[in-house]
């Protein structure tokens, strides 16, 4: 799973209705867990696609990604 976080707050709350929806406890009550936005926590190809490379935001511009 991959967590963007260029928004920290954001992406902490996310992380943490993943885990919430994803793991069985007591009393869980379904229809108030919900899942966490797809636009920030999801697998690398739907969370990334947009991105060339996943360090590509990260780099300096005058550096390549190999």
């Amino acid at each position: 799973m991959v967590v963007k976080s260029n928004d920290k707050k954001r992406a902490r709350l996310n992380c943490m209705h993943h885990f919430l929806a994803s793991l069985p406890y007591p009393n869980k009550n379904n229809h108030l867990v919900r899942g966490a936005d797809p636009f920030i926590v999801g697998n690398a190809s739907s969370v990334i696609s947009e991105d060339r490379h996943i360090l590509g935001k990260t780099l300096h511009p005058k550096q390549s990604v190999r």
